[in-house]
């Protein structure tokens, strides 16, 4: 099954990358900016620039970037469900909010989730509960700058290792560094 790549207004933004029922698909060394003109979904109702849908996507030393305006829309980084992402020394930056994963496993190394902005729920990263036998697991990443939390959790189990968290303290939502609703979250150097 073919990617599919959807246009928006060419003038100010593109849509969004689907991955639907797709084959193993690698980017390297790719940057992806400006996306986000596509119809909102997900927990926060805003628009995925990369949109896995039962897939396996790697992406490594890729800069994922400049998806929403200091408002907060139009764009979040991804939001992939049923899939299996792997995210290495990449840059997810100036979004929405960061990845948003349902029913997927994660492996992120090595990345920078920075400076997310927006009113209510802009993440670093959303992790909802993955499928039996997935896994989801951050290690030596930087999670800075944002409106809300920097790792935001529903019913996932999720391993974090020598990872640094770090401003995610407006004081016009209920943030922190760490949002941990049902399931466990593993927090180690």
């Amino acid at each position: 099954h073919p990617v599919t790549i959807t246009c928006g207004n060419a003038a100010l933004r593109w849509g969004q990358i689907r991955h639907d029922n797709a084959q193993p698909a690698i980017y390297r060394h790719t940057i992806i900016t400006r996306g986000g003109f596509a119809p909102g979904e997900g927990h926060t109702g805003q628009a995925p620039i990369v949109r896995p849908n039962n897939s396996t996507i790697t992406f490594e030393n890729c800069s994922l970037t400049d998806h929403a305006e200091p408002n907060g829309t139009p764009g979040k980084i991804g939001y992939g469900i049923n899939s299996d992402l792997t995210f290495r020394n990449c840059l997810l930056s100036r979004a929405r909010t960061g990845p948003e994963i349902q029913g997927t496993a994660l492996l992120a190394t090595n990345c920078w989730f920075i400076d997310m902005r927006g009113p209510d729920d802009s993440d670093g990263i959303y992790l909802h509960g993955q499928q039996a036998g997935q896994q989801i697991k951050i290690s030596h990443c930087v999670f800075a700058g944002g409106d809300d939390d920097g790792i935001d959790t529903l019913d996932s189990v999720v391993n974090v290792d020598n990872t640094i968290l770090r401003d995610w303290n407006s004081v016009i939502e209920d943030a922190k560094a760490v949002s941990v609703f049902s399931g466990a979250t593993h927090l180690r150097r």
